[in-house]
């Protein structure tokens, strides 16, 4: 029970100090249970010069949920929505960042890369990679050259595109017909590219989920 008890003091303590963190470059406001939307209008107006909006509800019915999220998507620019529940072991998140959120990196990977082995002066220019490591491009990814000797044209960091992309090749969208000649070397990096995100109101996002959950129950009945 005494280790128990350390194990949770320890764990409070590193929570309180994780929300300490937090607070130093973010400022967080606490709204009660029972607020309504006239109290979150007046904490987005007084913080309406802030780069980044949030508003994180830990326990709202679904009527204020509606509600709370449909004004955070009608502002300029939308308030992200966080909806958070825990019921006993279970728990579920709930986000709507607007309609119109930019995601700078999709996956939060490093970006792929791969050891050249040569190029090709054609239009298109083959590009082809030492077998060490599978390539994990994709038609239409966007790379840079650097360390090129031979072909210096391609060390301009100038982001260019791929296509007919295979296991250790593909193709550059670029005539390299008169390039200098690849004599070796080289490493070629995948740039990352932003995405844009349309969120689903919590309303549209339940509606559905219940239009799911019908059809399931509708399949069960006639297996």
């Amino acid at each position: 029970m005494t280790a128990l008890r350390e194990k949770a003091a320890t764990s409070g303590a590193t929570y309180i100090s994780h929300v300490e963190a937090v607070h130093n470059v973010v400022c967080l406001h606490m709204a009660g249970s029972n607020s309504g939307l006239e109290e979150i209008t007046s904490l987005a107006s007084a913080n309406a010069s802030s780069i980044n909006q949030a508003v994180v509800f830990t326990d709202v019915n679904l009527e204020k949920a509606f509600e709370f999220d449909e004004f955070c998507r009608i502002q300029e620019p939308p308030i992200a929505f966080i909806k958070t529940e825990v019921r006993g072991l279970f728990g579920s998140v709930f986000c709507d960042f607007g309609p119109n959120f930019t995601v700078l990196d999709v996956n939060g990977e490093e970006p792929h890369t791969g050891i050249i082995a040569s190029i090709s002066n054609d239009n298109p220019a083959l590009v082809s990679c030492v077998d060490d490591e599978r390539l994990e491009f994709q038609d239409g990814d966007l790379v840079l050259f650097s360390e090129v000797q031979g072909m210096p044209e391609l060390n301009d960091g100038k982001p260019r595109k791929v296509k007919n992309t295979r296991p250790y090749s593909f193709n550059l969208d670029e005539d390299t017909t008169n390039y200098g000649a690849y004599a070796r070397g080289g490493i070629v990096t995948q740039v990352k590219q932003p995405k844009q995100l349309n969120f689903k109101s919590v309303a549209i996002a339940i509606n559905v989920a219940s239009r799911y959950a019908r059809l399931e129950e509708v399949d069960n009945k006639i297996l």
